[in-house]
């Protein structure tokens, strides 16, 4: 995991006193290191540089307090502070899972003796009833979506209720045209100064197969054959 550059000079500074860096074993170098650690914030040390952004933009007190003496009490206050600086319940929570999965590393790497963000108690999200598009409403999507590059994306959204993350993520190799069936494997998630970052989904349930209606099983083939064209126009540009 990156650390920040600050950090690294602080730790280099700690090796250089205790000893040379070259000279000492690789043992020796990391409990220099985690000696140093110690005496900085936890978000500089646990957190990617792509989250410790996010956590600096929340002008929050915990950004400055040790690793050994964040208590429970603190995170708790943290997330108070989130909610009143109106983000929402689900925001609050992502920010939860980010410094937890941190701080859980720190346990494992012996840094911290317990992980506070389990005794924590995490807002409740708001229950929002989902309205499915009608029979009308779908037709006229299909409509207005015709020759629209995100036409195929819409088609299969509407005719098997994939995620947007499954959708991004899908391959010609997930899709069985013949079958009429297609298999969810991966999902993808935009994640801020990194681009697009695809992994597997979270839950044995979401990898599943699907199958299509052929009227979605013709839309792939159309759109199939407007790929392959579109890569010979384009050749080693593509």
């Amino acid at each position: 995991m990156e650390l920040n550059g600050r950090i690294v000079k602080k730790c280099d500074k700690y090796v250089s006193e205790e000893g040379s860096s070259q000279e000492r074993p690789a043992e020796q170098k990391e409990m220099a290191y985690g000696n140093a650690q110690k005496n900085v914030s936890p978000l500089l040390l646990v957190l990617p540089l792509t989250e410790l952004e996010k956590f600096r933009s929340y002008n929050s007190k915990i950004y400055n307090i040790q690793l050994q003496k964040l208590t429970v009490d603190q995170a708790q206050a943290f997330y108070t502070k989130l909610l009143k600086n109106t983000l929402s319940a689900g925001t609050v929570r992502v920010i939860h899972a980010i410094l937890f999965a941190a701080l859980k590393d720190a346990v494992k790497w012996k840094r911290l003796a317990v992980n506070v963000c389990t005794a924590v108690t995490l807002p409740r999200l708001a229950q929002c009833e989902r309205q499915p598009l009608t029979k009308e409403q779908a037709l006229q999507l299909l409509e207005a979506a015709q020759g629209n590059r995100l036409e195929c994306l819409l088609t299969l959204a509407l005719a098997t209720g994939m995620r947007l993350g499954e959708l991004l993520a899908l391959r010609w190799d997930d899709i069985h045209l013949e079958e009429r069936t297609l298999r969810v494997a991966h999902t993808a998630r935009y994640v801020s100064g990194l681009g697009m970052i695809e992994s597997e989904p979270k839950t044995e349930s979401s990898r599943r197969s699907i199958l299509l209606p052929q009227f979605a099983v013709d839309m792939l083939k159309q759109h199939r054959t407007h790929q392959l064209e579109t890569r010979l126009q384009a050749g080693a540009a593509w």
